[in-house]
């Protein structure tokens, strides 16, 4: 193992810095569907509701292929399905070049892109959250802010390529472009206490025992000294700070120096062995000094481990009771155990089993409000902007401002609930409540400083939701179901895109504007948010499902 390996630590900032790429290229042009669109209609003279089929089958079946992305994924693994995900959106983007009309286009583009797509831009976040445990809001923010960066680099590039080339030659490079996601998904590879089935590593064991590094030398008192000795002397594991301020302390011999490593070896045996401890203290004193300095100079008193009996037996690999009641599983048997995981039949049955989750469910309904939202401002924003009398030329700093706003609140705001300053719930609803106020203030911006500064807040409130999503799934379900959870939650979303182009044609074809869609999706918004007031509800409401589950299952081994 690395040194740098372990959660949190080096190789996992690496994980995250990879997903960074593949959410780049994939989902950033994704977000080039406003200038995509305006340049469907313009090449093939067709209705704004034909033109968006295209991206509406994109994004509706990257989201509907979502539970078979996580069962292929549990069965194969995260690796090979995102390597072969980004070949197939390849071969899609580069069919389009091929595409002589709107419905070529949808099957070329909407179909096998979305589903490459689906593939390779769904289970990196799995392999993000087993790389982290304290960081994992940031984390996913960092995964997810490709995005942003992605559609500021492909609006200036896709604008120019549209220019040299036409719509047709656009998808050609865009299919070679894509074809980079392959050396970043080699990367996505579990850590080695998933794939081995060790203990983690614990960071904070790691650096204590850096910490001893840094201190000046020191007598150790190894264990079998003290075995040999206990007898004669007070054990110095029963060492604590309330005898020293007594001045009962007894004189010990030095002994030959080890390595701190072997100290913190020797009491992690110890603990194992007794499973009780006191702080630990080193006494020194001169043997041949018959007067006796004051008390701070007779003692140098180092106090190794400040943390709770309870917080430091879970630092132990194989401490617990249960775990030591438990017969060691034979190799057979656990092949066994990982092929009954990995079966099809077990796949579908946790699929089914995650919407019984009513927190689940939650995020489920929260995702397919956020793309019901996202896809028809971002394909109406520039033909928005037209109508509202900006030039077209102005839409590529339409999407700036939106990718701005929302690299910032996917990147830079994680510390809010990493640090626990406020709970996720509570987060989610006041983001959802803010994303509603700013849609509904969309309509009335009449130039182009005010409508730039609503879509950069209203972006900015989505991205930081958006990287919640995948910690709250994380969070509730169990750790063998992460997969089939991240296909499965975004299921629902792949449903509502189907409406968008009738949703966009009704306004703007039937009523000659939008605004009207702004405001019912404004609306929406501020719902959804406060769906997440009921949140601790479906907590105790999931705990309950639960446990009648486990004693069912129970009562059917009985």
């Amino acid at each position: 193992m690395g040194y740098s390996e372990g959660p949190d630590r080096g190789h996992a900032w690496v994980i995250a810095c990879a997903a960074c790429v593949i959410t780049m290229i994939l989902s950033g042009i994704s977000k080039m569907v406003g200038i995509l669109y305006v340049a469907v209609i313009d090449t093939y003279g067709v209705s704004r509701k034909e033109a968006t089929l295209p991206f509406t089958f994109r994004k509706s079946l990257r989201c509907l292929a979502g539970p078979i992305v996580g069962i292929v994924g549990q069965r194969y693994g995260i690796r090979a399905v995102t390597m072969a995900g980004a070949f197939g959106a390849s071969l899609g983007a580069f069919l389009a070049f091929f595409a002589p009309d709107v419905t070529w286009l949808t099957i070329c583009w909407g179909v096998v892109h979305g589903m490459g797509e689906a593939f390779a831009n769904t289970l990196f976040q799995v392999v993000v959250n087993q790389y982290f445990e304290k960081y994992r809001s940031t984390a996913s923010g960092i995964a997810l802010s490709g995005a942003c960066m992605g559609s500021v680099m492909f609006s200036f590039l896709i604008e120019a390529l549209r220019e040299a080339y036409g719509l047709q030659g656009t998808f050609l490079v865009l299919s070679a472009i894509i074809l980079h996601v392959l050396p970043a998904g080699i990367l996505l590879r579990s850590p080695s206490w998933i794939r081995n089935g060790t203990p983690k590593p614990n960071t904070e064991l790691t650096e204590l025992n850096k910490s001893f590094k840094k201190q000046p030398p020191m007598y150790v008192i190894t264990n079998d000294y003290v075995k040999s000795n206990a007898e004669k002397r007070r054990s110095v594991v029963s060492l604590n700070p309330k005898l020293l301020e007594k001045n009962e302390f007894m004189s010990v011999n030095p002994v030959k120096a080890h390595s701190t490593t072997n100290l913190v070896e020797s009491l992690q045996k110890k603990l194992e062995v007794e499973r009780g401890y006191d702080n630990l203290a080193f006494a020194m004193e001169k043997q041949n000094n018959p007067e006796k300095p004051p008390l701070e100079k007779r003692l140098s008193i180092q106090n190794i481990f400040a943390t709770s009996k309870e917080s430091l037996y879970e630092k132990i690999p194989n401490n617990s009771e249960d775990s030591l009641k438990k017969p060691a599983l034979t190799s057979s048997e656990k092949l066994a155990a990982i092929k009954d995981e990995k079966s099809f039949a077990t796949s579908i049955k946790t699929m089914l089993r995650l919407y019984t989750n009513p927190i689940f469910l939650l995020v489920c309904v929260c995702m397919a409000t956020y793309v019901f939202i996202f896809i028809p401002i971002m394909t109406s924003m520039v033909d928005y902007s037209r109508d509202k009398g900006l030039p077209e030329t102005v839409g590529k700093y339409l999407i700036h401002a939106m990718a701005v706003g929302d690299i910032i609140g996917r990147l830079c705001l994680g510390w809010v609930t990493d640090k626990e300053y406020i709970s996720i719930p509570r987060y989610m609803t006041l983001t959802l409540l803010l994303q509603g106020t700013f849609i509904l203030l969309l309509p009335s911006a009449t130039n182009l400083p005010s409508f730039l500064s609503l879509l950069a807040f209203y972006s900015m409130t989505a991205g930081s939701m958006l990287v919640r999503m995948p910690v709250i799934v994380l969070k509730h379900v169990k750790k063998e179901e992460h997969s089939v959870a991240m296909g499965c939650y975004g299921f629902a979303s792949g449903l509502v895109p189907l409406g968008v182009p009738s949703l966009i044609g009704h306004f703007r074809d039937n009523f000659g504007s939008y605004d009207g869609m702004y405001y019912l999706l404004g609306t929406l918004s501020i719902i959804s948010g406060v769906f997440w007031v009921f949140e601790p509800l479906l907590v105790k409401l999931k705990e309950r499902i639960e446990e009648k589950r486990s004693r069912k299952e129970h009562e059917i081994k009985v």
